[in-house]
């Protein structure tokens, strides 16, 4: 129990501090060479926060452990865009880019229905093996493309702080951030689970809460702390990102590796993600591409409900 403990507060120490140092490095690396802060979001820091998910999907998948992995892709999807976004929120009311609510929104909506196409329309079986997996990482490849092609416009900011720091200390910078990230992601994880497992929480709970919860803290702290600095594309870009690499990059790794049964229970929580994408497009639409603070409450306090009633 002790050491469990150690480990979490060690692991949110790890996180935060990695948090600040990769959104410095991130934002000067875009200034240096010119490229735009959604870029930067939608890659370098979404596939770095990406990478606890990544770790514990590719164990999970070798150990067999289906919902686990599920749990925690799906989990982590849906905390992302409650948790992650609403706490943001709170901070800085976001501001979307006309752009990204007309693309890149409707980009996370498709491959939320790409997944229950895969998964659930034409499977009777509800499994994620390699040839299924394949058109995942397919369409990975397609948005990797898109992205480098959307980076036409310059930054426009540029602090003082971020100007007279080197390239090799941006990359620097970034390098030890995201192993800072991922350092307290593990820690957080462990210990995370190991309370869980005292307190006989079930495996797909404990995938869908508390590893799921574990592994978005790097993108929740990298948010917050990029809301706080109001770069609202960096925590636009991260959360946007993320959630269509964990279901394009990572399931469609973990699927090639062993393949991912879908239990029916897992199945309703990959329809309300779905459904929750949708709810943030329209919203979106409806109050002038923007989620004040008013919104950011509520969306923390559905991701609360979400929790209580799985537990």
């Amino acid at each position: 129990m002790t050491i469990n403990i150690l480990l979490l507060l060690l692991g949110f120490m790890l996180l935060i501090k990695g948090a600040d140092v990769l959104i410095n490095g991130s934002i000067s690396f875009a200034y240096k060479f010119g490229i735009s802060k959604m870029v930067i979001g939608l890659t370098i820091v979404a596939i770095g926060t990406s990478l606890p998910e990544l770790a514990v999907s590719v164990f999970s998948s070798v150990d067999g452990k289906s919902d686990l992995l599920f749990g925690n892709i799906v989990g982590s999807n849906i905390a992302n865009i409650l948790l992650i976004l609403g706490v943001s929120a709170i901070f800085s009311p976001l501001i979307f880019k006309n752009k990204t609510v007309k693309k890149e929104i409707p980009i996370l909506i498709f491959t939320s229905f790409l997944l229950i196409a895969l998964i659930a329309l034409f499977n009777a079986d509800h499994v994620l093996n390699l040839w299924r997996g394949l058109p995942l990482l397919a369409f990975f490849v397609a948005f990797v493309y898109y992205v480098m092609k959307i980076n036409h416009f310059p930054i426009d900011t540029a602090e003082e702080y971020l100007d007279k720091m080197s390239k090799k200390k941006s990359v620097l910078l970034i390098i030890l951030g995201l192993i800072g990230l991922i350092v307290g992601a593990r820690f957080i994880v462990s210990g995370g689970t190991g309370l869980a497992v005292t307190f006989g929480i079930s495996e797909a709970v404990i995938g869908l809460i508390v590893i799921a919860i574990g592994t978005s803290l790097p993108e929740l702290a990298t948010s917050v702390i990029a809301s706080r600095k109001h770069d609202h594309e960096i925590v636009i870009g991260n959360i946007i990102g993320s959630n269509i690499i964990n279901i394009l990059l990572i399931l469609g790794i973990s699927s090639m590796i062993h393949p991912i049964a879908v239990s029916k229970n897992l199945l309703f929580d990959l329809y309300l993600y779905a459904f929750i994408t949708i709810m943030l497009f329209v919203l979106l639409i409806f109050n002038k591409y923007k989620i004040s603070r008013y919104y950011g409450v509520t969306f923390i306090v559905i991701y609360i409900i979400y929790v209580i009633v799985n537990i």
